[in-house]
Formats: structure tokens, C-alpha cells, sequence
């Protein structure tokens, strides 16, 4: 059940899309898409970009040997069977 003052706060809402973007407004979704700006990404240093690209070059070594003695697991429980 809605409250009482529902319906007037989504008629105000309307009200205020109507305003600001017409017809537009009401006709498109814009659910999650708030330009009203927010914190403004900073640029990230040369050293701190590389460090990560390091660190992601870490992990996907990583994951490769872990996949490859995986199918290497698998393989071998595959001729013993």
C-alpha cells in the first residue's frame, strides 16, 4: 500500500523533470545517469599508473601458472582414468 504522500511526491518529481528536461524528460529513462558532477577524477602520475600496470602484469602471471598446472591436474587425473 502507498502512502498518502506518495503520490503527490511523484507527481512533484514529474513536475520538476517536465521543467528542466520538457518532454524528454518524462519520455526517457534516466535512472542512475546524474550529471550533477561529483568528485573530479585525478590524473594519475606516470610511476603510479606504471605501478599498477605492474602489479595487474603480477596477477595475470599468476593466474596463468595457476591455469596451467590446473590443466595440467586435470590431464594427468584424465589418463589415469
Amino acid at each position: 500500500m502507498l502512502g498518502k504522500q506518495k503520490p503527490n511526491v511523484v507527481v512533484k518529481r514529474w513536475r520538476k523533470t517536465y521543467r528542466i528536461y520538457e518532454e524528454k524528460g518524462l519520455l526517457s529513462e534516466r535512472r542512475g545517469k546524474s550529471n550533477l558532477g561529483g568528485r573530479p577524477k585525478k590524473e594519475d602520475s606516470v610511476e603510479r599508473r606504471l605501478a599498477k600496470a605492474e602489479a595487474q602484469i603480477k596477477y595475470l602471471t599468476a593466474e596463468n601458472e595457476l591455469l596451467k598446472k590446473l590443466e595440467a591436474l586435470e590431464r594427468e587425473a584424465k589418463y589415469r582414468n
